[in-house]
C-alpha cells in the first residue's frame, strides 16, 4: 500500500498569505501528521507553500495538479450559489454542489486532484507516504470520486483549514479514503 495525504491550506489574510492564526493552526496540525514522508508537495498558491512550511517542511515540490478551483469557470454560477448560501445557510462547497453546472466543475477539479494523487503514488516506495497541501473545494470532490458517491455527507461535510484526506492506494487504485479532522 501507498498513502497520499492531502491537507487543506491554513487560514489566510486578505492578501492571500497565512495569517498569524493560520500559522498557529498549521503548527497545531503538524502534531497530527505522520512521522515520516517520502515526499512533500504543494499546490502552486502561496498559502499552500506557507502552510507546508509552517508545518515544518522546507523541502517540497510544487505540483500544478493541486491547484485551486477554476474561479473563472465558476463565476457565471455564483449569483445562484450566493442565493442558495443566503437561503440555506450552507457552506460554499455544499451550495456549489446544488447547482449542476458548478457541480460539473467541482467533479472536474476532483478528478484532476485524484489523478495527481495517483501519479504521486506511483513514485512512492511500497508503504511510503506523501504529504500535499492543496485547497478545499478540490480535495473533497477527489475523495467523493474515489468513494464512488458524490454526496458531501459521505465524508462528514466540508473540510476546514488544515484538515484533509488520506488516500490509500494499491497500484493505481484507491482502496481507502480516511478523512482527517482537527
Amino acid at each position: 500500500m501507498k498513502f497520499v495525504e492531502v491537507r487543506r491550506h491554513s487560514l489566510r489574510d486578505e492578501k492571500g498569505s497565512l495569517s498569524p492564526e493560520g500559522i498557529a493552526l498549521a503548527h497545531k496540525a503538524a502534531g497530527g501528521l505522520a512521522k515520516k514522508y517520502a515526499a512533500c508537495y504543494s499546490g502552486p498558491a502561496l498559502r499552500c507553500r506557507q502552510t507546508l512550511e509552517a508545518m515544518g517542511f522546507k523541502e517540497y515540490a510544487v505540483d500544478e495538479g493541486f491547484d485551486s478551483l477554476p474561479g473563472k469557470r465558476l463565476r457565471p454560477y455564483m449569483p445562484d450559489v450566493e442565493r442558495t448560501l443566503a437561503e440555506k445557510g450552507w457552506g460554499l462547497l455544499r451550495a456549489l454542489l446544488e447547482h449542476p453546472e458548478a457541480k460539473e466543475v467541482l467533479q472536474e477539479a476532483g478528478d484532476r486532484v485524484l489523478q495527481a494523487v495517483k501519479r504521486l503514488a506511483r513514485d512512492l516506495p511500497e508503504g511510503g507516504r506523501a504529504l500535499v497541501v492543496s485547497h478545499g473545494g478540490c480535495i473533497e470532490p477527489a475523495a467523493l470520486l474515489a468513494l464512488g458517491n458524490f454526496d458531501l455527507s459521505v465524508i462528514g461535510g466540508e473540510l476546514k483549514e488544515c484538515e484533509g484526506v488520506v488516500f490509500e492506494l494499491a497500484g493505481d487504485e484507491v482502496v481507502g479514503v480516511e478523512v482527517v479532522r482537527l
